[in-house]
Parts: C-alpha cells; sequence; structure tokens
C-alpha cells in the first residue's frame, strides 16, 4: 500500500467525525430556530408560546427541549471520542489527538451533567 492511500483511508474517519459534528450541530440549529418560531408549542417548547394548561390527566412521557439538547450533545461527544483518533489508529497520540479528546471529553461530561439536572429539575429536587 503507498504512503498516499494510507494517508487517505485515514482521511476518511476524519471526515465521518466532522460530517458527524456538522450534522448534529445542523440538527440542533434547526432545533433551535423551530423553538424560537413558536413550533412545538403543542409540547411546551417553543419559547414564544405559553403551552396549554394541561388537565390533570397522566399523559404519556415526552422529552423536554433541554433534554433533547442534552442528548445531542451527549450524542455529539460519545461519536466524536472514537472518530477522532481512528486515522492514526495505532500511531502516536499528537497533540491535535489529545485537544480534541478534551474537547470531547467535556462535550459527554456536559451531556452527562445536562440530562442529569434535567431529571432530576423533573423530580422536584432542584428549584
Amino acid at each position: 500500500m503507498h504512503l498516499n492511500q494510507r494517508q487517505e483511508g485515514a482521511g476518511v474517519f476524519s471526515g465521518l467525525a466532522h460530517w458527524i459534528k456538522g450534522g448534529v450541530f445542523f440538527w440542533l440549529g434547526l432545533f433551535t430556530l423551530g423553538r424560537w418560531s413558536g413550533s412545538f408549542g403543542e409540547l411546551g417548547w417553543a419559547w414564544n408560546v405559553r403551552p396549554r394548561a394541561r388537565h390533570h390527566q397522566r399523559s404519556k412521557w415526552r422529552p423536554s427541549a433541554e433534554f433533547v439538547e442534552s442528548a445531542l450533545i451527549l450524542f455529539y461527544g460519545s461519536t466524536n471520542i472514537f472518530l477522532e483518533h481512528l486515522g492514526g489508529w495505532g500511531g502516536e497520540w499528537s497533540a491535535q489527538d489529545l485537544e480534541h479528546m478534551a474537547i470531547t471529553v467535556l462535550f459527554i461530561g456536559g451531556g452527562l451533567v445536562s440530562l442529569a439536572a434535567v431529571r432530576i429539575r423533573k423530580r422536584g429536587l432542584l428549584c
């Protein structure tokens, strides 16, 4: 295998990682734009529309907007952690690999902490 073929093969993983990153932030942007413009008002997710008063009946569980945002951030971090170093698999870790790993750990931690905060708030343990 030639060196150029190996470099091109390694670039596939980097491209996949960036495609997933772009996809997550694209959908997060559309989701946020929809909330801003009043979409999802029936779920109570819209920023500018007050949700309708629910009757005292129990409905099935629906995720909150904060839950969806937190889950997207966690998904971004968890996929990124596996894809960032695959291009240089078996080789030494570069400074860029370590930088990406640190950012990924922050996204995973932020996603997990925010999911926990959403669940705790839902149960009435936090404000």
